[in-house]
């Protein structure tokens, strides 16, 4: 078969114009409706993943004032102090459960190793909770 020949015959077997164009405005539709479907997926995503940021950013900033109080405790800060006292106080709403897991003779023994049983718990438990939780 010539070129001429092979030409004449690809142009005989050729669709009309107008198929390709409806055959491409139904991909447009379905593609349309995947791109949605994609959007709402990807912001279920960016929700999961501020959402982990959150619950891990809480269980730092947690752990952060328990260590900070433990260290003030240690240190012999001021209590009559009001940001030692708001830090102590707010270092004890933290501690929740973990307030006489130990008792020692001393107050202050007695406090680090508790708070520090507790900073620990709120960084692995907030880790966790932030694996589980990101996508």
């Amino acid at each position: 078969m010539t070129d001429e020949a092979r030409s004449d015959a690809v142009t005989e077997d050729a669709p009309m114009a107008a198929e390709p164009d409806q055959g491409r405005q139904r991909r447009r539709d379905r593609s349309g409706q995947a791109a949605g479907r994609a959007s709402f997926g990807h912001l279920i995503a960016r929700l999961r993943d501020l959402l982990a940021t959150a619950v891990f950013t809480v269980a730092v900033l947690a752990a952060l004032v328990l260590a900070l109080g433990a260290l003030l405790t240690a240190l012999g800060a001021n209590e009559g102090n009001a940001l030692v006292s708001g830090v102590l106080t707010l270092a004890g709403r933290f501690d929740g459960p973990f307030a006489d897991i130990f008792t020692f003779d001393s107050v202050v023994k007695q406090t680090l190793v508790n708070w520090g049983i507790a900073a620990a718990v709120y960084l692995v438990v907030g880790r966790i909770l932030e694996r589980l939780i990101r996508p």
